[in-house]
């Protein structure tokens, strides 16, 4: 004899029909498949013989969203079919789908810089690709995205930095969108960080003082107090060796006729990148 019998198998694999092609239709799901079922149980009536005989990859079950075309909350059917005998029950049998209308927004890009820095050398002004990003997602959603940020470790770096970067998405709550919560992929961003070494330069105090103009008739300049005996020259390598001053700007006075602070400019040696100060 071979009699019919009813065994269940656990742990069964879901799969959205039709989730994929929500994006066509202008909507998108609230919450990921993953989030919603991600398996079922499902209970098969067959002959003895081919319960033995049956596994869990012959068994299959789905919910069929591919008539969904516009928002709203639906209660979708779970379907499963086995090779082998007949499906008697599903369970959970039913599950509850949010669509929203699919929506984008422009956020701006951000920068952080962290890590330790080199004091030896010279990190210019953080350069991205683009200073906004289209962020995409369902409406509720998306209208709280806040900007993308690029988060660049300076630790160890010793050269030009250049790199593709995925954002971080953050709310206007300050909490960071997960890239498992997200609608499809995160943007990426092109971030660019220029580093070069750098050379100290001995400030001349004796050339700011001969060099300085419009003190009051009758008076002279005594001495020179500087806010840093020294400026920081940056420059590709090879340039480095060539660089042994830098000239000063003249020192205008005003009619001095007591102590006087004044920014004097450096100008920029040839070859150079940059300097710090710069006054």
């Amino acid at each position: 004899e071979n009699p019919t019998r009813v065994k269940e198998y656990e742990n069964i694999p879901v799969t959205f029909i039709g989730a994929e092609t929500l994006a066509e239709k202008g909507l998108c799901m609230t919450e990921s498949p993953d989030d919603l079922l991600t398996a079922v149980n499902v209970s098969v009536e067959a002959e003895i013989s081919d319960l033995q005989k049956l596994t869990e990859d012959e068994i299959t079950a789905s919910v069929d969203m591919s008539n969904i075309t516009t928002a709203g909350e639906y209660t979708l059917n779970v379907r499963a079919r086995s090779l082998r005998g007949s499906v008697s029950s599903v369970s959970p049998s039913k599950v509850t789908v949010s669509v929203e209308d699919l929506a984008e927004r422009e956020v701006p890009v951000e920068v952080q810089i962290i890590g330790n820095d080199n004091p030896d050398l010279y990190y210019g002004d953080v350069i991205t690709d683009t200073d906004t990003v289209v962020v995409e997602g369902s409406q509720s959603e998306v209208e709280h995205y806040s900007k993308a940020v690029v988060v660049v470790d300076v630790s160890g770096m010793d050269s030009t930095y250049k790199e593709s970067r995925t954002i971080t998405l953050t709310t206007d709550d300050g909490n960071v969108v997960s890239s498992e919560d997200y609608y499809g992929a995160l943007p990426s961003v092109i971030v660019e960080m220029p580093i070069y070494p750098t050379v100290s330069v001995q400030l001349d105090k004796d050339e700011i003082m001969a060099n300085a103009r419009g003190v009051a008739d009758g008076y002279e300049i005594i001495d020179v107090d500087l806010s840093s005996d020294e400026i920081k020259v940056a420059a590709e390598a090879e340039n480095l060796e060539g660089i042994k001053a830098v000239k000063l700007e003249r020192a205008s006075l005003e009619g001095a006729m007591y102590d006087t602070t004044v920014q004097i400019g450096v100008e920029l040696p040839k070859g150079a990148i940059a300097i710090t100060p710069v006054t």
